[in-house]
């Protein structure tokens, strides 16, 4: 689970601020405007700051599912719903913005031929679908564990889907390696900027995490009595 002290707290919060100021001017002012694309590049840096804040949720629902199948902890189960909820909506961000990159650099915003979008596609629609069946139980141990096994099932795409240009190379994939083993395959300014972006994302997503999972916790303990 995520959790700060009031302390800790203020400093992510500060720490967000200035790299989300800091990420703003990076992406207009100092990374160089790619050559084919224009200025409609610039959206790649929220495409994968919100993959990359998508991510950390992902793994963090799988940790705390783990923990409340081993332990039975609900608070666990707290921080995971917390966390599949920010998924659909860090993952809802990554689709739309990669429509229109997919529009704008392919001509299509659905290149169905994608195995990551449709990799990616497949795992937004697990969480969506773990929120569903939150609702279709009334009992809160039936709806945590049914809701823990699902999370955990559902969260091993993700690797695919992070490796999924390595994995398959099929020679008709339109989605690049961004950063490779070898190098960055882009300009140092362009990689700069990307990574205050994607520190920043993963700066909001902490936050988010604490405030969503601290406002669950808080209901349930109200409406069960459950420690």
């Amino acid at each position: 689970m995520i959790q700060l002290g009031k302390r800790s707290f203020n400093f992510v919060a500060a720490a967000w601020v200035l790299s989300l100021a800091l990420s703003l001017y990076l992406i207009f002012f100092y990374a160089p405007v790619d050559q084919a694309l224009g200025i409609s590049q610039k959206i790649f840096y929220v495409h994968l700051g919100a993959a990359s804040a998508t991510s950390l949720c992902v793994l963090v629902a799988f940790i705390n599912s783990v923990r409340f199948l081993l332990f039975g902890s609900f608070d666990s189960d707290d921080w995971a719903c917390a966390c599949a909820e920010l998924t659909v909506m860090f993952g809802l961000i990554v689709l739309v913005t990669g429509m229109i990159w997919a529009r704008i650099a392919w001509g299509v915003f659905l290149p169905l031929s994608e195995i990551k979008l449709l990799l990616f596609l497949l795992l937004w629609v697990i969480f969506v679908a773990y929120l569903i069946l939150r609702k279709s139980f009334d009992s809160l141990q039936k709806k945590a564990t049914g809701s823990a096994v699902f999370a955990v099932l559902g969260s091993l795409v993700m690797p695919f889907v992070v490796l999924a240009t390595r994995f398959f190379d099929l020679g008709f994939q339109l989605h690049p390696n961004v950063i490779k083993t070898s190098d960055a395959g882009m300009p140092a300014r362009m990689l700069v900027t990307l990574l205050v972006s994607i520190c920043s994302w993963l700066l909001l997503a902490v936050l988010l995490t604490c405030l969503v999972g601290g406002i669950r916790n808080a209901h349930r303990r109200l409406q069960f009595g459950t420690q």
